[in-house]
C-alpha cells in the first residue's frame, strides 16, 4: 500500500495499459502523490519516449508548474534533462493566430451556438371586404347541389351498405397474398 515512492508508481505506469483496474490505481496514485508521479514519468521518458507518459507529464507540468522545482533534486541526469526540455517547450512563444486575426466562421462556429427558438407569429389580419362577382339564384344553387352531390351519395349508400363493403370501397383495404382485406373488425367498430 506504499506507492508515494517514484519507483513503486514508474511500475503502475508501466503495467496501467494492460487493464482497466491498473489504469485505475495508476490514476489514483498520481492524483494522491503528484511529486512521486512526476519524478516516475520523467525518469520513464528519460529511458524511452513514450507519448502517453508525455502527455500525462505535460498535463501535470501545465496544472502544477512549481512541482518540477520541487522534483529535480530526485531525478537522475537524464531525467533532469527530459524535464527541462518539456519545461522550455511550454514556454516557448508559440505562433498562434489570434480571435481577432481568425475568420468569424471559426472564432464561433454556429453549429455550436444554441438556437433560439423563433416564437410563431400570431396572424391578425383584418378581412377584407370584396364584393361578389356573381350571384346565384337559389333555383341554380338547388341545380348545382344536385348535379354534384357526390358527398350526399356517398352518405346515403354508406347508411344502405354494409360497413366493412362501404370502407373497402372507399380505399380502406390492404393487399395480402393476392387478394384485397376488408378493414378489420376493430377499424369498424372506432
Amino acid at each position: 500500500r506504499h506507492i508515494n515512492h517514484p519507483f513503486a508508481l514508474t511500475l503502475l505506469i508501466r503495467v496501467a495499459g494492460q487493464t482497466k483496474r491498473c489504469h485505475d490505481r495508476m490514476t489514483k496514485a498520481i492524483a494522491a502523490f503528484p511529486h512521486a508521479a512526476m519524478a516516475a514519468l520523467t525518469e520513464l521518458l528519460g529511458q524511452k519516449e513514450e507519448n502517453s507518459w508525455r502527455i500525462m507529464l505535460m498535463t501535470m507540468l501545465i496544472s502544477q508548474p512549481a512541482l518540477a522545482e520541487q522534483v529535480l533534486p530526485w531525478l537522475s541526469t537524464p531525467a533532469v534533462a527530459v524535464l527541462k526540455s518539456y519545461q522550455q517547450q511550454l514556454t516557448q512563444p508559440s505562433n498562434h493566430a489570434c480571435a481577432d486575426l481568425l475568420p468569424a466562421v471559426l472564432v464561433s462556429p454556429p453549429w455550436l451556438s444554441k438556437k433560439k427558438k423563433s416564437v410563431m407569429p400570431v396572424l391578425d389580419l383584418t378581412p377584407l371586404p370584396l364584393e361578389s362577382c356573381c350571384t346565384l339564384t337559389e333555383t341554380a344553387e338547388k341545380e348545382i347541389h344536385t348535379r354534384h352531390r357526390w358527398h350526399a351519395h356517398q352518405i346515403d349508400i354508406g347508411q344502405k351498405e354494409d360497413i366493412q363493403n362501404y370502407l373497402a370501397r372507399l380505399g380502406f383495404n390492404r393487399w395480402n397474398n393476392g387478394q384485397y382485406m376488408k378493414a378489420s373488425d376493430a377499424v369498424v367498430e372506432l
